[in-house]
């Protein structure tokens, strides 16, 4: 069927080709991978957002030497500014004012605010008055692709949450904050939520893979308490199915270079030192994780730039194979010129031959 015939140095090379683009296409996936992750503060950086739960629209002006607005217009009830702010602090922990501004008033608020921190600064109040709290928020996604929840009880009374069979939270009345939970994720239409005088369900809808989220327990004019959900993280949006372009290549590559190579060690070894080389095949490996563990553990290199340098290591030590394979002589080559050019017997005998 298939007429290539490939030597055993070409089948190692190919193998090793196939190796190094694999270690391409995991740094390809990882760059994407981190691409998703949230960006973290820097020295004297903090990172903010802004949530208007108030009964009318809020601009927000931040004083100090900064003097500059967190918002471009006025941010209308129950919003979410789309993504975190900047701020510059001059120490490692800073008080900043905000001055608040609704339809009928302007109120000023202060907050200490950390650096290498995000926060989410929640304004409420009603149309002629607002304030506002400051809340720290987590800068990492959860692990195992699992979705994090927290909830803020907006209620004058504590709140117990049932989120299953083994998680349940209660948060004090007053704008009270509970911690992170992780789930798995899913749909969660019907929460189960309690007061001393009423039950009532809460609607969080589908939390997905890796993202974060802020539920507020608000009231509702006239009905039982709802549940308005923020993001603070946005979830995973890379499928675990372009895991299969690395793993074929490296499948590959495996089959064709590490079969291969025992088999080259094996049949182009002197009988007395099969074993010997066999051994030194094996040998290489433990190199090769070793070169491994010092690169991660020493150099620090972000983890997709890690994957280019092993690729790259591989190109380099794949030209050199392929230039020393190039003049190689294989065993049964060497007999068959040898047998060509002495016919009649060794090329030792006809050297004693000559001498005699």
């Amino acid at each position: 069927m298939c007429k290539i015939n490939l030597t055993p140095i070409s089948t190692m090379v190919i193998g090793m080709l196939l190796t190094a683009l694999a270690f391409v296409a995991a740094a390809i996936l990882q760059f994407n991978v981190d691409r998703m992750a949230p960006a973290e503060p820097a020295d004297r950086e903090s990172f903010l957002q802004i949530v208007n739960l108030a009964k009318s629209d809020v601009k927000m002006t931040l004083q100090n030497n900064q003097s500059n607005t967190l918002l471009a217009k006025p941010m209308r009830s129950f919003q979410q500014t789309p993504k975190y702010s900047k701020l510059l602090l001059n120490t490692e922990s800073q008080s900043f004012q905000f001055q608040l501004q609704s339809r009928s008033s302007s109120v000023n608020t202060e907050h200490v605010v950390e650096e290498k921190s995000r926060y989410s600064l929640v304004i409420h109040g009603n149309g002629s008055r607002v304030s506002s709290i400051l809340i720290k928020d987590i800068g990492t996604k959860p692990v195992n692709g699992m979705a994090a929840v927290r909830f803020v009880n907006t209620l004058g009374k504590e709140v117990n949450i049932s989120l299953g069979e083994d998680n349940f939270l209660t948060v004090g009345g007053n704008y009270n904050v509970s911690a992170y939970i992780t789930l798995e994720r899913g749909e969660y239409y019907h929460v189960l939520c309690s007061t001393d005088d009423e039950e009532f369900f809460l609607d969080l809808g589908l939390l997905d893979f890796g993202a974060v989220y802020t539920v507020f327990i608000v009231e509702k004019s006239g009905q039982s308490p709802r549940a308005w959900k923020t993001k603070n993280i946005p979830a995973n949006k890379v499928s675990i199915l372009w895991q299969m372009p690395q793993y074929v290549l490296i499948t590959a590559g495996e089959v064709m270079f590490s079969v291969t190579s025992f088999e080259f060690t094996y049949t182009e070894s002197p009988p007395s030192m099969k074993s010997l080389l066999q051994a030194a095949r094996l040998l290489t490996v433990y190199i090769g994780n070793l070169i491994v563990v010092i690169v991660a553990r020493s150099v620090f290199l972000k983890q997709w730039v890690e994957f280019i340098f092993f690729s790259g290591l591989l190109f380099v030590v794949c030209f050199v194979f392929s230039i020393m394979g190039y003049y190689y002589i294989p065993l049964n080559q060497g007999k068959q010129k040898s047998h060509k050019e002495f016919p009649d017997g060794e090329p030792g005998d006809l050297l004693a031959s000559q001498q005699l």
